[in-house]
């Protein structure tokens, strides 16, 4: 019924008639809300809070006054606070009345949601006189999924890995020749009863590569694959660096990683996430083959996610702003600062917080503090920074 006026046309262009879309809101909100009362035997003078799915001040203030609810009653601190969190707003809008202690036994609630597209429905709820907290454990909510990482003796890598460990996910890893940071994340790994296996392969050698890639294929299935390894050289532009550093830099962060995906094309179940770098968006002054093999590998990642988009696989692009270890520590304090004014960054980001973020990407749709977009069917996640 509302096809006329709330939609997308053939250009794919949203049309929407505002004041029908109001309207038919305000209508479905006191028509649902009147049934469920009478359902459930409750006058309007009862109802000790009205906690609605966000639609806006026009639609809720007047259709609260048509059911005789006084805007004192109306509970909108949701939207003010977070935005528009969509179908989430109602169970948010309760989980932080039950945090702040504000439901009282016996309390009679009255929850209406209009969406859109003119569905809409009701529910009432009365605060039970004995209530019971659970706590949701997500200590171990990657339990049974395997993640293989490339570049655990990077900063952000070896962050990565104890965070997956930590979310119980069993582990393949990959470093590339730094032996004693790896020696370092097994003994914490032991202590977090992780299962883990860790492959040593230097990307800078393709028979080693297409080894690990061999060994890689045995495993039955892979969930998620990580790609953190990158090799920074020495910030030098492509007229002052040789051609056999320049090379490195670009099959580390670059080729080798590209290979990799393309050989466990058919082993990959769940997600695929490459770390790029806020370089491409603002790029360093001496560091162009750097910024050259990251802005390569997100030109595959790209095209690599139509691929294989079909067979229900995510990919996700993330650029995180400077952090406050890794590669922050080759560059001056005039090249920090001027990056960071030029993509809007703040402050450098703590390197546990961008990892913390980074898995929970892998299986969260919404991550806080991340901008998302679209390229065709890749997501881009910028982190700490505006462009």
């Amino acid at each position: 019924k509302m096809v006329d006026f709330v939609g997308v046309d053939k250009n794919w262009n949203l049309y929407m008639d505002n004041v029908i879309v109001k309207e038919r809101a305000i209508i479905n909100i006191e028509k649902a809300s009147n049934e469920v009362l009478k359902n459930t035997d409750w006058a309007t003078g009862e109802i000790d809070m009205l906690v609605p799915h966000q639609t806006g001040d026009a639609i809720l203030h007047t259709a609260s006054e048509k059911m005789n609810i006084p805007r004192e009653k109306l509970y909108q601190e949701v939207q003010k606070l977070y935005g528009n969190v969509s179908g989430a707003c109602v169970p948010v809008s309760l989980a932080k009345l039950s945090e702040e202690n504000r439901l009282e036994s016996g309390m009679k609630i009255i929850c209406p949601t209009a969406g859109v597209g003119g569905e809409y429905g009701a529910f009432t709820y009365k605060i039970p006189t004995e209530i019971k907290t659970q706590k949701l454990d997500i200590s171990k909510d990657l339990k049974g999924k395997t993640a293989l990482v490339t570049g655990i003796t990077g900063t952000l890598g070896f962050q990565i890995v104890i965070e997956l460990a930590q979310r119980g996910a069993k582990l393949i890893l990959q470093y590339n020749s730094n032996s004693e940071k790896a020696k370092e994340l097994s003994k914490i790994l032991d202590k977090l009863n992780a299962g883990y296996q860790i492959f040593q392969s230097d990307f800078t050698d393709k028979n080693q590569i297409e080894t690990l890639i061999n060994n890689y294929n045995k495993y039955e299935n892979i969930d998620y694959l990580v790609h953190t390894a990158e090799a920074t050289g020495k910030m030098l532009s492509a007229y002052e660096m040789s051609n056999e550093e320049a090379e490195k830099v670009t099959m580390i962060n670059q080729f080798i990683p590209v290979r990799i995906t393309k050989g466990l094309k058919n082993k990959i179940k769940d997600t695929i996430l490459y770390v790029g770098s806020a370089s491409e968006d603002g790029q360093f002054a001496d560091s162009t083959a750097y910024v050259s093999a990251k802005k390569g590998l997100h030109g595959f990642a790209g095209s690599f996610a139509k691929e294989i988009y079909n067979k229900g696989i995510r990919s996700i692009y993330y650029m995180p702003g400077l952090l406050e270890t890794g590669m922050t520590a080759k560059l001056t304090k005039r090249q920090i600062s001027t990056f960071m004014l030029a993509i809007g960054q703040e402050k450098l980001l703590p390197t546990k917080k961008v990892a913390q973020r980074i898995v929970k990407s892998l299986y969260i749709a919404k991550v806080p503090h991340v901008k998302s977009s679209y390229e065709d069917v890749m997501i881009v996640r910028r982190d700490g920074y505006f462009v």
